[in-house]
C-alpha cells in the first residue's frame, strides 16, 4: 500500500505534491460526484494529514476543484511547514517483500534502469509470476492427441493453477467443433485466453 500511495504522487493525480522535494510521502486524492468535496489524505512516516473542502449545503466547489488542485494545494502548503527542518524518514519495508524493476510500458520484470521503468515491491513467493503466466493445456474428451505444431494454450496464474468445470467448458465448446478444442473463450481471470489442447 506504501509504494501505491508513493506512486499516487510520483505518477498520478498528486504530483503537486513533488514540489516538497521528499521521497517520504505518500497519499491519495479524492473528488465526489459534481465536485462537492475534495481531499488529499497523506502521511510521512511520523505523520498523517488529511486536508478536505467542501461547502455544509453540499455546493458544488466549481470547475476543476479536484482533490488533485484543492485538497491537495492545502495539504501541500500545511506539509511544507510541519515537515520544515525534519530529515526523510521512510517507512520500514515489511518482511517478506521484495523489490522488482519494471518497464511501464510492457509490464515486466527489467533490468534497465531507465525513465521507463518503476519499482514495485511485491511479496517474495510472487517473484517469479512477474516473468508471466506459464502454459497450461487442457484436454476436453477423453483423450487429446499431442498437438503436431506449438498451438495457443490456455494460462493461468502460476501460483493457483485452476481447472475449468466439464459444464463450463461443455457450455463453451460449440457444436461441430473437434474434441479438444474451444470455439469461444471462457473467463476465469484476466489472464485465460481461449483453450486449445
Amino acid at each position: 500500500m506504501n509504494s501505491m500511495t508513493q506512486d499516487v504522487i510520483k505518477y498520478g493525480t498528486g504530483r503537486k505534491a513533488l514540489k516538497l522535494e521528499r521521497e517520504d510521502i505518500a497519499g491519495k486524492t479524492g473528488t465526489t460526484n459534481d465536485v462537492r468535496d475534495s481531499w488529499f489524505c497523506g502521511y510521512q512516516k511520523d505523520l498523517v494529514t488529511i486536508a478536505w473542502m467542501g461547502f455544509d449545503d453540499f455546493a458544488p466547489l466549481g470547475k476543476g476543484e479536484t482533490g488533485g488542485q484543492a485538497g491537495l494545494g492545502m495539504w501541500v502548503d500545511f506539509m511544507r511547514e510541519a515537515l520544515k527542518d525534519k530529515p526523510i524518514a521512510m517507512l520500514d519495508v515489511p518482511d517478506g517483500m521484495v523489490e522488482v524493476r519494471i518497464d511501464k510500458r510492457r509490464g515486466t520484470p527489467t533490468k534497465s534502469t531507465g525513465s521507463n521503468t518503476m519499482v514495485e515491491w511485491i511479496r517474495e513467493e510472487y517473484e517469479l509470476m512477474t516473468l508471466g503466466p506459464e502454459p497450461v493445456r487442457y484436454a476436453v474428451g477423453r483423450k487429446a492427441a499431442a498437438p503436431a505444431r506449438a498451438r495457443r494454450t490456455a494460462t493461468a496464474p502460476t501460483s493457483a493453477p485452476i481447472s475449468p468445470s466439464p459444464t463450463r467448458i461443455a457450455r463453451a465448446a460449440a457444436p461441430g467443433t473437434p474434441a479438444g478444442r474451444i470455439a469461444r473463450p471462457w473467463t476465469r481471470t484476466a489472464a485465460w485466453r481461449t483453450a486449445t489442447a
